[in-house]
């Protein structure tokens, strides 16, 4: 299933070091938490990764976002799940994790909604955004 986490280029790439910071992998109100929208129950509800990214306002603009499994979060991560929004809240890990992460994490990794369609993030297309 997977795990999808707008990620605001504008606010937490930065360009000097051509990486993500690690606020992008943490959850505003708790630094070890991080939290999700769940693309198996967007399909369920007619919905998808970009609109429901541009409804909710979050990700940017355009929205960008961050897909992963959730056999790639922490082992001892605990995923909070709320069916009714689709939404998840992983907590159990800890900041120093989240900023490990993000040192490694290659922000080309990520994928733009491009005109509703979702494509994978180019270097061109964060240099776009970060004008």
């Amino acid at each position: 299933m997977g795990h999808i986490r707008g990620i605001n280029i504008k606010q937490h790439y930065d360009s000097r070091r051509k990486r993500l910071n690690s606020l992008a992998f943490r959850y505003s109100r708790d630094p070890t938490a991080i939290s999700f929208f769940l693309r198996d129950c967007l399909d369920e509800k007619d919905s998808d990764p970009c609109s429901k990214l541009v409804e909710k306002r979050i990700g940017g603009n355009p929205p960008v976002f961050w897909e992963v499994d959730a056999d790639q979060l922490p082992a001892d991560a605990v995923l909070n799940i709320d069916e009714d929004t689709c939404h998840v809240s992983v907590t159990g890990t800890t900041e120093q994790y989240w900023d490990e992460f993000a040192e490694g994490f290659d922000p080309l990794a990520l994928t733009i909604c491009d005109d509703g369609a979702e494509r994978p993030l180019t270097q061109e297309d964060i240099d776009a955004i970060m004008i």
